[in-house]
């Protein structure tokens, strides 16, 4: 809640959005509600998620393909929503040039909660500054093989530095580095 509370926008993935509905909206927060981005692919979002027919709906961004049909973008923009096209031959938005856009509409402090795939493709491109992880005393069970669900070789795994640790009511908080945003620091 205080990550949601101190940055200009809030991403999810159009999973994370069919999967649990979230407002994305802090609790408690004196300031005007943060921007919600949803990167939708080619699966869509459903027309009555929270994000776009809540009372803020009108500070959602749903950022899809530009071939998604005419539809499916009135559905989503009926509540106030505002809808991004993005050319690209493929069925995912083209991550880079969505916080690209983002950056010249002033929103230059992002969180990406999630889902697995947006937090992957992020993370490939080094599209991230921080990751701050959450570890909960539970386990998913089929999820915690990585992002995704997959076991991937040593060789791919995106090396940085653990800047904090800290507990959070019963869970544990890290605050990870990757590797290329410590050069670009040691820098300057």
């Amino acid at each position: 809640q205080r990550l949601r509370r101190r940055v200009d926008a809030v991403m999810v993935g159009a999973g994370t959005i069919r999967a649990d509905n979230p407002t994305l909206l802090p609790r408690f927060s004196h300031k005007p509600p943060v921007l919600r981005v949803v990167a939708a692919g080619g699966k869509g979002l459903p027309a009555n998620a929270r994000v776009l027919c809540d009372a803020d709906a009108t500070r959602t961004i749903v950022a899809v393909p530009a071939h998604v049909s005419k539809m499916r973008r009135a559905a989503w923009s009926k509540g106030g929503a505002r809808i991004w096209s993005f050319s690209t031959s493929c069925d995912r938005v083209p991550l880079k040039a969505l916080l690209q856009r983002l950056g010249r509409e002033g929103l230059l402090h992002v969180l990406c909660e999630g889902g697995g795939r947006l937090a992957t493709e992020l993370l490939r491109s080094k599209l991230v500054d921080d990751v701050i992880l959450f570890f909960a005393p539970a386990i998913l069970l089929g999820g915690i093989d990585g992002f995704q669900g997959k076991a991937l070789p040593l060789f791919r795994a995106i090396r940085g530095r653990i800047i904090e640790t800290r507990r959070v009511r019963e869970d544990w908080m890290v605050h990870f580095v990757p590797e290329w945003r410590l050069r670009e620091c040691s820098r300057v």
